[in-house]
C-alpha cells in the first residue's frame, strides 16, 4: 500500500507565493545595486569634467563658454572643441541611452556641470560653490542658487519655507540700480514672483506732493526652464531735489515683467508721471485721485492706489500725497495711498505705499501709506522729510517751505523676489 502524500493546492500557493517573494527581493536588490553603480560612474564623470575644466581655465584664463545649458554628447559644440583631444579623450557621457550631463558658463567666469541620479535628484559641480546634491544641473544646492545671483550691484539672500519651498530675495547693496542673473535650480519648472519698482522721491518745494509707490506685478506659476539664466534689475528710489520735483523712481525687471518706478512728488499740483506711479497734487497719467489700475499681472507694472489729498488738490494717482485746504487759511497735506500686503516669503510685508505731502507754511503733514512704510510729511516744515522704507518700493515724505524749500523724503528702493517649489 503506498503511503505517499502528495501537496495540497493551499500548500503549492503558499509555496509559489514564498518564490515570487524571493524572486521579488532579488530583483528589487539588483536593480538597486545597478542604479547605485551608475549613480557611483556619474559622480565620477562629473569629477572627471570638473578636473579638466579647472586645468582649462589655468591655461586659457577662462572657461570654455555655453551661454545656455547645453547636453554633452548632444549640443556642447563649445566644450568639445576646448576639451577634446587635449584634456579629454573624448567626453564622457550619462549611462542611460537618452540622458544626458548638462553644461553650463555664460562668461566663462564660472561654469556647472551636472547630471540627475537614480532618484530623480540632482547631483552638480559649480566651480564658484562647489558640489551640491540637491540642485543638480541648475548649479548647486538650492540656496546657493541664490547666493550665486548676488552681484552688480544687488545682493540675493536665500530663505527656507519649508522642506520643498525657499525663496530668493534681491535686493540693492548700493545707492544705484543694479542688474543680475539667477540660474533656475534644477527640478523648478515655475515660480511665483514679486516684482516692485522703485518709489519716487518728494517733492523738494510747495505745494509739495510725496513721492508715489513703485508698480507692483506679483505673478503666480511663471513658467521657467531649469538651468537657464533669468536677468533681473532691481530700480533705485528717485531723490528729492530742493526747489524742484522729485526724481522718478527706476524701474524693477524680472523675465520680462518690469514694475514701474513711482512719480515723483511735485509742487505745481500736476504731479510727474512715473508709468503712472505717483506723484503730488495730481498724476495727469492716472485717473483723478486714485489710480485704479491693476494689481497682478503683466500690466500691473503702474502705480497702485492713488493717495487721498485734502479737499482742494486731490492726492497723486500711484500713492503720492496731495495738499488741501482743511479750513480757511491753514492748509494741509495729503496722506499717502495705502499700499499692498504680500506674503511671498512666509510673512506679510507692505510694499509701495505712497508719500505724504507736507502742509504749506504752519500747515500739517500728511502720514505716509499703511504702516508708515511710505515716508510721512512733517507738521512745520523745519527738517527733511522720512524716506521711503528701503526695498519696499514706497514713495519719500513730500517737502514744505518756510522761509526756503526744505528737502523732502528719498523714495524706498524696489525689490525682487522669486518663491519657488523643489523635489
Amino acid at each position: 500500500m503506498n503511503s505517499k502524500k502528495a501537496f495540497t493546492l493551499i500548500e503549492l500557493l503558499v509555496v509559489i507565493a514564498i518564490i515570487g517573494i524571493l524572486s521579488g527581493l532579488i530583483v528589487i536588490s539588483m536593480n538597486g545595486a545597478t542604479s547605485a553603480a551608475k549613480d557611483a560612474k556619474r559622480k565620477a564623470n562629473i569629477d572627471q569634467l570638473r578636473k579638466a575644466l579647472l586645468i582649462y581655465k589655468v591655461q586659457n584664463g577662462s572657461y570654455p563658454t555655453e551661454a545656455t545649458s547645453c547636453s554633452i554628447g548632444s549640443n556642447c559644440t563649445n566644450l568639445v572643441s576646448a576639451l577634446v583631444p587635449t584634456y579629454l579623450a573624448i567626453l564622457p557621457t550619462d549611462p542611460n541611452s537618452g540622458s544626458y550631463y548638462s553644461y553650463i558658463s555664460a562668461t566663462g567666469a564660472d561654469f556647472t556641470v551636472g547630471s540627475t541620479l537614480s532618484n530623480s535628484t540632482g547631483y552638480s559641480y559649480t566651480a564658484s560653490t562647489g558640489f551640491g546634491t540637491t540642485g543638480g544641473s541648475g548649479g548647486g544646492s538650492y540656496s546657493s542658487t541664490c547666493a550665486a545671483a548676488s552681484g552688480g550691484g544687488i545682493t540675493c539672500t536665500p530663505g527656507t519655507i519649508s522642506s520643498t519651498e525657499e525663496y530668493c530675495r534681491c535686493v540693492l547693496s548700493g545707492a544705484t540700480t543694479g542688474t543680475t542673473s539667477w540660474t533656475v535650480p534644477f527640478g523648478v519648472t515655475s515660480v511665483n514672483a514679486l516684482v516692485v519698482g522703485g518709489g519716487g522721491g518728494g517733492g523738494g518745494h510747495y505745494i509739495m506732493g510725496g513721492g508715489g509707490a513703485g508698480g507692483v506685478i506679483y505673478r503666480t506659476s511663471h513658467s521657467v526652464t531649469p538651468s537657464t539664466s533669468i536677468s533681473l534689475t532691481v530700480g533705485k528710489g528717485g531723490l528729492s531735489v530742493v526747489g524742484l520735483t522729485g526724481e522718478i523712481g527706476d524701474n524693477s525687471i524680472f523675465d520680462g515683467m518690469t514694475a514701474y518706478g513711482g512719480g515723483g512728488g511735485s509742487y505745481t499740483g500736476t504731479g510727474v508721471t512715473g508709468g503712472c506711479g505717483g506723484g503730488g497734487g495730481g498724476n495727469p497719467g492716472c485717473t483723478g485721485g486714485i489710480s485704479n489700475q491693476p494689481t497682478s499681472g503683466i500690466s500691473a507694472g503702474i502705480g497702485y492706489a492713488g493717495g487721498v489729498g485734502g479737499n482742494y488738490l486731490p492726492g497723486g494717482g500711484g500713492g503720492a500725497g496731495g495738499v488741501g485746504l482743511a479750513s480757511p487759511g491753514t492748509y494741509y497735506g495729503g496722506a499717502g495711498g495705502p499700499g499692498l500686503s504680500n506674503s511671498i516669503t512666509g510673512s506679510a510685508v507692505i510694499y509701495a505705499a505712497g508719500g505724504g505731502a507736507s502742509g504749506l507754511y504752519s500747515g500739517y503733514g500728511g502720514l505716509g501709506g499703511s504702516s508708515s512704510v511710505g515716508g510721512n510729511g512733517a507738521a512745520t516744515g523745519t527738517v527733511a522729510k522720512p524716506h521711503g522704507d528701503p526695498n519696499t518700493g514706497s514713495g519719500g515724505g513730500g517737502g514744505s517751505y518756510s522761509g526756503g524749500s526744505i528737502l523732502g523724503g528719498n523714495g524706498g528702493s524696489g525689490i525682487v523676489i522669486i518663491r519657488y517649489t523643489h523635489p
